[in-house]
């Protein structure tokens, strides 16, 4: 998926970026690098291998792919979890270290999700990236530039 938006601050080889917000935006699995805005836009903290300056237009890519995969971990881990609990709860236990078995099982799939996702999202292969730079905001700023001088 990709958004269009202007960059609106730098942070060492990062840039915040204000694009316009759209409803999946609240389902989205990258919310942690976004702020959602009063006014219905979002930031996004993106990687800027492009060294996008503040005020250029950009292509933020958000990885579509990723986001499936990211959503199929979200899902089945805990499911996962309980289904292990489960068994090996009803193998143990019986009928009742089953049931006790699976709410273990999803405590744990939760607990490991949350260190996936803490160990994805200090991957960057995982996080929001400008793309594009839009050319004619350089020379726009360009020819103020020159304006001021």
């Amino acid at each position: 998926m990709e958004e269009h938006g202007i960059v609106v601050a730098l942070r060492e080889n990062q840039a915040v970026v204000r694009v316009q917000g759209a409803e999946s935006c609240y389902s989205c699995s990258s919310q942690q690098f976004c702020i959602m805005g009063g006014d219905g836009s979002v930031h996004i903290l993106a990687e800027n291998p492009l060294d996008a300056k503040e005020s250029d237009q950009v292509t933020v890519s958000l990885g579509e792919g990723r986001k499936i995969a990211g959503t199929a971990i979200v899902f089945l881990t805990p499911v996962l979890g309980m289904f292990v609990g489960l068994f090996f709860g009803i193998s143990r236990y019986g009928t009742g270290g089953g049931v006790i078995g699976a709410g273990a099982g999803i405590v744990l799939g939760l607990i490991t999700l949350r260190l996936v996702d803490r160990w994805l999202g200090k991957r960057s292969t995982f996080r929001p990236r400008i793309i594009c730079i839009n050319q004619e905001s350089r020379d726009s700023a360009a020819r103020n530039q020159l304006h001021r001088v």
